[in-house]
């Protein structure tokens, strides 16, 4: 008997263990998940999907400006005769 209840108090604290574990990985996650919230609202989005959609107009942005970029140094190519 006495052995029993040895190996229910072993197992107990394994499990104990493993909660306390749990609870640990879980505020480390929440505050990991309050740290994205915060360099989400530094950006001016709501959530995730606001970012998404802002990423996919600064990408858009970049894409115009960088053929615009082009398309001028063609020109000055041209007027310069450079090549």
């Amino acid at each position: 008997m006495s052995n029993e209840i040895e190996n229910k108090t072993k197992k107990l604290l394994q499990i104990k263990g493993q909660v306390e574990e749990a609870k640990s990985k879980a505020d480390r996650l929440r505050g990991t998940l309050d740290n994205l919230d915060t360099q989400l609202k530094q950006h001016g989005c709501d959530n995730v999907e606001d970012a998404r959609k802002k990423l996919s107009k600064i990408d858009m942005e970049l894409a115009k400006s960088e053929q615009n970029l082009m398309e001028g140094i063609g020109k000055l190519e041209q007027e310069y005769q450079w090549n």
